[in-house]
């Protein structure tokens, strides 16, 4: 990646992530919060074009493989999910609740239990129906 191309990342990120912490502080549409959401958005996109020209771009932008493409959707949303709720979680109960770090940890053995739960069934059911057969229903 060149240096203008992550300076682009750069600003775009650091601008995005400002008008995310802003945001609720200083209101939605208060100046400097609209403008570095306005930042974000034409850095981000500068960003997507130079990506779109590179010859070998960092990035690939174009998701042409199916089979590729969609658990890669799946894991995202679900990482996002799970990073929302253990910080939801961990907001929760540590600041509102007043809770202790002992107790702000054992909510978190409880949500990642669930992981291990589940994995005898998730094997149970990759050797029983065929990943790509679900994959190609959700695609017709």
């Amino acid at each position: 990646m060149s240096d203008g191309t992550g300076a682009l990342v750069g600003i775009g990120t650091f601008a995005l992530l400002y008008v995310v912490i802003q945001g609720p502080a200083d209101g939605w549409t208060a100046a400097p919060v609209v403008i570095a959401y306005v930042v974000a958005a034409v850095f981000i996109g500068l960003f997507i074009v130079a990506e779109r020209r590179a010859a070998s771009p960092l990035l690939r932008l174009a998701f042409t493989n199916r089979a590729f493409a969609l658990p890669l959707f799946v894991a995202v949303v679900g990482m996002f999910s799970y990073l929302g709720t253990a910080y939801a979680t961990s907001i929760q109960l540590g600041p509102i609740q007043d809770q202790s770090p002992l107790r702000d940890s054992f909510a978190f053995i409880l949500l990642n239990c669930w992981t291990l739960l589940l994995l005898p069934v998730i094997s149970w059911l990759l050797e029983k129906v065929r990943p790509r057969w679900c994959w190609a229903e959700v695609w017709r």
